[in-house]
């Protein structure tokens, strides 16, 4: 009886658990036009069950009658919808940035997108997936208008220039503050793995970036990391792995070409030609083939585990990157490793805690990217091409060996080739790359602890304490070598760098919120900021390493005491911040927000301590309005409009004050000799005070044709007042001068994003357009010549560019040029009218200040680095399992100064633009003749060296599948999306040279943008 009632109770139990299960069906359709939308994953909360919908956006699902559904779409807003005994199911899409509720973040806190008055542009975790970014940064360039990125070069780990709506300093430096989950963040984010990002955003104007007051006037970039959510534990992979290529080699003189262009050099410069038989080299040494490293490897794994409940959520996840330069090989080369672990803590429904906790490790090695003093490119593009690489005929090796003992030798004792024609930093590049022992590494922690607590319901306290921590350095050695006449060691030395950074943020803040009558919403914060930083370097070299071993650079190693050189300096700066905001709301229609800040930062001085950062902004959504309700057109309209001011105070520690440095300065007693001792090193400014940058900003964002164009344009106007700039003092005061407040500078520009957002068919389209448009003035630097120098070139220190009132900041300075004297009679002309002593084949440089002659007074500006336009383009696309993006990116009006060949050095090789030099009359108007003996100094700063900067380039084209879910179920995966991805596929430029992208606009011959193919995989279970 009792094993047939345990039967009965079994069988009960099956079939109650049976009847709890049924069948769900329904479809999926796009909240803009009601089409439905196939592909679509729908998952059971919880667990690996799940399906997709299919052509029609019908789908079929077997669930619990207590289950959740969870669909989700790339590009899409995710949905959990409660089955609760519900046997149809239909759900309407929408897109993640098509709603005007979409959610931004701002200074300490959030916003509704719809009810921003500032300029704030965002880059979701699904824009950064698109893109393999090896860089966080790199999610920015092209899709953020306003936000010019700038690749400093291709080498891997190199960084990126990023300026918000412009250059704002001199002397102050122009990067925007990165605060990472609330921490500002020193020394760039390179640290963060993108993969671990939820968001970014850009403040841009004053408005928004205010509340950072006196660290806000370059922009503020604000970034997310992900967390988890509430559900099952989930686990991915995400991984990808490519090769890299140089896009681009120079078209430059085979040894025959070379000999044949030397000879004539020489015979025009009056002397004997070099080469007897030039036509016997051939083709010789391609230098750039031996730099360059073909199919370098790159490679990103990851690993996340997140999960949580209603309580607590979590997310923790490890990285590896690992990147091979193109040039170099073994000697560039960056690595990466990354952990990360997150977790939010409701312990009641007033109070909850939390943490994010990020930590990387980061491995390096060099080569000097953009130099002319010898950088592996700038050598193999000036190296003569008949030098061989190594020399291996044993009976050459020996006697190079005998004139030279200390040659450097590859691994078979084979010595590298030697040039007897070019000197100087030009030797043999494989050569020097040999003898190239240096290495990086930086450990960096950066991670928060929160603590919010809400009383009465509308007030909510939270305190956050922050760490960014820091430690790096670097070593290297070199051994003895000779690889020409002026590069050469007879003694083994090292070197060793180390520092350390801590950097501490203590944050509280009080907000309260309310909502009166659905119509007036107000939210007010308060808060203040305690910030301290504090770090130290040390270093120094030694010689005398009794035997070379690079993995032996230590002091103790090294026996020549004499040479020891040891260094050493520390800083420590702190902060102490009050702000507040109030929000205003009335029916999200009429909208007012007013900020304040005020800073007390111990980088200035005692008589400017402190400053107060004000801002107000308004908005009008005009859609709210009765008299465009129901509009089938325009579905939302908002003006907007801010004014703020903001600081700058990146300057060195104690820049207000007088140091204390020893040295042997001062001369005393009857000799008058140089005594060591300690003496100041400049004279102080107890005045010094902040920069600070006005901005105004006009604006408006459009939302059209249920929302599938959207328009966001901006017009600000940015002054900056008191720039730091170093004071006009004689030199005959003995001290160097400090900086004051002196200058001013001008950007006005205006920002465009449209978007546009449409199913047609079974195809999903996403596209969207970054435009923005710069204008830069130096309005005042406040010395009595109007002008600081600028970059130079050249052992000769040639002047290149140049700071001026009334122009853009750092434009290129130089001579203007008018052809080349075609002729003896022209040439005899131009000499008499200018005192000049040219032939035919020389330049004719033009007089720019009418004063009978040609000198240094008619250099002007010859070209400007600074884009006039920079724009981005993203196009993408989803059809069933495919996915599909096209980004492109580009910028015009701004021109690069091609300073990659040594004139200044007689033999040192060419372009095979040299071959449409001045031969004789009518063949050339652009080319001077070849000589080596320059007497009208062609080869001097002039706009021949100017050339358009304009590119546009696809910086990624990626194509995507995703196997169904009913393909993958049965390997407990829910997701698992492959992809193959080209980064710099394909460049349309005029410059002749690497790479359009330089950072600054002067080739010395830049490291360039790889050429990427990679394969990738996205796995989640």
């Amino acid at each position: 009886m009792k094993k047939v009632f345990i039967l009965t109770f079994l069988v009960l139990v099956a079939t109650l658990g049976f009847a709890q299960e049924r069948n769900v069906q329904g479809t999926v359709t796009s909240a803009e036009d009601g089409s439905p939308i196939p592909g679509v994953s729908i998952s059971v909360k919880g667990t690996t069950t799940g399906t997709i919908t299919d052509v029609n956006g019908n789908y079929l699902i077997k669930v619990g009658d207590n289950a959740t559904l969870v669909f989700s779409f790339i590009g899409l807003k995710t949905q959990e919808v409660p089955v609760q005994g519900q046997s149809q199911i239909n759900v309407s899409m929408q897109s993640e940035t098509m709603g005007v509720d979409e959610v931004v973040v701002v200074g300490y806190g959030t916003q509704k997108k719809s009810v921003v008055t500032g300029s704030i542009a965002k880059v979701n975790s699904s824009d950064i997936n698109k893109t393999a970014n090896l860089r966080t940064e790199q999610a920015l360039q092209g899709r953020t208008a306003g936000v010019t990125i700038t690749s400093n070069s291709g080498q891997p780990g190199a960084g990126l220039d990023v300026k918000v709506r412009g250059t704002s300093s001199i002397n102050s430096g122009t990067q925007p503050l990165y605060v990472v989950d609330g921490v500002p963040v020193d020394g760039g984010i390179d640290y963060l793995n993108p993969g671990d990002i939820a968001s970014i955003e850009v403040l841009k104007d004053a408005a928004s970036a205010a509340i950072y007051g006196s660290r806000g006037a370059n922009g503020v970039v604000l970034i997310t990391t992900k967390n988890g959510k509430a559900g099952k534990m989930t686990v991915s992979y995400d991984g990808y792995y490519g090769v890299q290529n140089p896009w681009k080699k120079l078209s430059v003189l085979d040894a025959t070409q070379y000999a044949v262009i030397m000879n004539e050099a020489s015979v025009n410069g009056g002397g004997q030609p070099i080469f007897s038989d030039p036509y016997s080299y051939g083709k010789g040494t391609d230098w750039q083939d031996e730099v360059f490293n073909y199919d370098a490897p790159i490679q990103n794994h990851q690993v996340t585990i997140s999960g949580g409940n209603e309580k607590s959520k979590y997310l923790t996840s490890i990285s590896y990157f690992n990147q091979q330069g193109i040039v170099a090989k073994g000697h560039s080369n960056y690595e990466r490793m990354t952990l990360r672990f997150n977790a939010d803590h409701n312990v009641s429904r007033i109070f909850k805690f939390g943490h994010n906790f990020g930590y990387s490790r980061t491995k390096s090695e060099g080569v000097d990217e953009n130099t002319e003093w010898g950088s592996p490119l700038g050598r193999a593009l000036n190296m003569d091409p008949i030098t061989p690489v190594v020399v291996t005929d044993s009976t050459a090796a020996a006697a190079l060996l005998s004139n030279y003992p200390n040659a450097v030798t590859n691994a078979k004792g084979q010595p590298y080739g030697i040039s007897p024609y070019v000197t100087s930093e030009i030797v043999n590049p494989v050569a020097a790359l040999a003898i190239l022992h240096n290495k990086g590494y930086s450990d960096k922690f950066v991670g928060n602890l929160y603590a919010e607590l809400t009383i009465l319901k509308n007030i909510k306290l939270r305190s956050t304490f922050g760490a960014d921590i820091a430690f790096w350095g670097n070593d290297g050695s070199s051994p003895v070598h000779y690889l020409n006449a002026t590069n050469y060691q007879d003694y083994n030395s090292m070197h060793r760098e180390t520092s350390k950074a801590l950097n501490f943020n203590w944050e509280n803040t009080i907000t309260y919120h309310n909502l009166w009558n659905d119509t007036h919403d107000f939210t007010f914060l308060l808060g203040n900021t305690i910030y301290k930083a504090e770090g130290n370097t040390m270093g120094g070299s030694k010689q005398g390493m009794p035997f070379y071993d690079p993995s032996m650079n230590y002091f103790d190693y090294a026996q020549n005491e004499e040479s020891e050189n040891l260094y050493g300096y520390a800083w420590h700066s702190s902060l102490l911040s009050y702000f507040g905001r109030m929000n205003y709301s009335y029916k999200d229609k009429y909208l007012f927000t007013g900020t304040v800040r005020m800073d007390g930062s111990s980088k200035f001085g005692p008589n400017n301590r402190y400053a107060i950062f004000p801002s107000f902004s308004a908005g009008w959504v005009l859609s709210q309005e009765d008299f465009m309700a129901g509009s089938s057109v325009v579905n939302f309209l908002k003006i907007r409009a801010s004014w703020g001011q903001n600081g700058n105070q990146q300057i060195d520690d104690y820049a207000y004050t007088s140091l204390i440095g020893s040295g042997s300065r001062y001369t005393f007693g009857v000799d008058q000799t140089l005594t060591p001792g300690a003496s100041p090193t400049k004279i102080s400014n107890p005045d010094l005070k902040w920069e600070t940058v006005e901005q105004t900003d006009i604006g408006m964002d459009i939302g059209l044709l249920k929302n599938k164009f959207r328009f966001a344009l901006d017009y600000y106007h940015k002054l900056t007042r008191d720039m730091l700039v170093t004071a006009p003092i004689p030199a005959l005061v003995g001290n160097a001068a400090p900086l004051t407040n002196l200058g001013d500078m001008l950007n006005t520009g205006f920002d465009g994003e449209f978007s546009y957002k449409a199913k047609i068919g079974e195809v999903s389209l996403d596209t969207r357009l970054t435009v923005s448009y710069l204008k830069n003035e130096v309005q005042k630097i406040g010395n009595e010549s109007g002008y600081i120098t600028g970059a130079t070139w050249g052992p000769e220190g040639m002047q290149i560019t140049r700071i001026e009132e009334g122009k853009p900041m750092n434009y290129f300075y130089g001579y203007k040029t008018d052809g080349i004297l075609q002729n003896q009679a022209e040439a005899d002309a131009y000499n008499s009218t200018y005192g000049q002593s040219a032939v035919p084949g020389d330049v004719r440089f033009v007089d720019v200040n009418n004063d009978g002659t040609i000198s240094d007074l008619d250099r002007t500006m010859i070209g400007d680095p600074t884009p006039s336009w920079t724009y981005g383009l993203n196009i993408g696309a989803n059809y069933r399992q495919w996915d599909f993006n096209l980004f492109l990116q580009g910028v015009t009006g701004n021109d690069i100064y091609d300073a990659s060949h040594r004139y200044d050095l007689a033999n040192a090789n060419y372009t095979t633009e040299v071959l449409d030099r001045w031969t004789g009359e009518g063949t050339s108007t652009s080319h001077a003749r070849v000589t080596l003996n320059d007497t009208n100094r062609n080869y001097r700063s002039s706009d021949l060296y100017v050339h358009s900067g304009n590119y546009v380039r696809i910086k990624n084209l990626q194509i995507g599948y995703s196997l169904p879910t009913s393909a993958t179920n049965w390997m407990h995966i829910s997701r698992l999306r492959i992809y193959g991805s080209a980064q710099n596929l394909y460049t349309i430029t005029g410059y002749k040279g690497f790479d359009p992208e330089i950072n600054g606009g002067i080739d010395r011959g830049i490291y360039p943008q790889p050429r990427t193919y990679m394969m990738g995989v996205n796995l989640t279970f």
